[in-house]
């Protein structure tokens, strides 16, 4: 719900711990998904859905708290916003 408030798609139902996200574009979604792997901040991986590129999220941990969903809610945001400013 964050990532959706802060203008991401999500675009699976979410059912237990994996979200797929996009971007505006394919190739913003796939720019913001190469910013947050080399972050350091968290890692997500990439895929295709409906032959579109997703990020893919994998939420598993009982460790994870709703800080940890803030701060990489938070980087998804600023990997966006260098993406789109670095063009």
């Amino acid at each position: 719900d964050k990532l959706a408030k802060k203008g991401f798609q999500i675009v699976n139902e979410v059912c237990f711990n994996q979200v797929l996200v996009s971007a505006e574009t394919p190739e913003l979604t796939t720019e913001i998904l190469a910013i947050i792997q080399n972050s350091g901040e968290l890692w997500c991986g990439g895929s295709q859905w409906d032959g579109k590129s997703v990020i893919r999220l994998s939420i598993c941990s009982y460790r994870t708290t709703f800080e940890d969903i803030n701060r990489c809610v938070n980087e998804f945001v600023k990997a966006r916003d260098e993406a789109i400013g670095g063009k």
